[in-house]
């Protein structure tokens, strides 16, 4: 062979060979949890497209606990309005990581890595005796 289909050949080799990015076989529970407990905040929230989240949501924390299977939505110390409070739910995720459940809501989640997640869900609200369906999207990101 000549010269040039070596380097050919060579070329090729070299394109073809990328750095291989480390492989993450948590489950997702794991991702979640960090396996005891890992603290998530907003970073986006939207209903039918328009941002619902303020200056108050900044400090909020969705705290995961598989031990407890609970998720506390701890408000912080700035509160949207005074009698604001913590609340705890039960959660769950599929084993396969695509659906989020939180008390009797699911979202379906769109992407998820140890560091973050987005979700959506289609949430039936009744208004003024009418069932609406509004789309709710939400990004988080893992604190701890």
């Amino acid at each position: 062979m000549n010269q040039k289909y070596y380097f050919i050949l060579l070329t090729l080799i070299f394109i073809s060979c990328k750095k291989n990015e480390p492989v993450d076989n948590s489950s997702p529970l794991e991702k979640l949890t960090s396996g005891t407990s890992k603290s998530w905040k907003y970073l986006e929230s939207k209903t039918e497209g328009k941002s619902d989240l303020g200056p108050c949501n900044n400090d909020d924390r969705l705290i995961f606990n598989v031990l407890t299977s609970k998720l506390l939505i701890d408000r912080g110390t700035v509160k949207c309005f005074v009698s604001e409070e913590n609340k705890e739910f039960t959660f769950g995720i599929s084993a396969d990581g695509k659906v989020l459940s939180i008390d009797q809501e699911s979202y379906d989640v769109l992407s998820f890595t140890k560091k973050m997640m987005k979700l959506v869900s289609r949430n039936a609200q009744h208004e003024g005796g009418e069932v609406h369906n509004h789309l709710i999207e939400i990004t988080l990101e893992a604190v701890n």
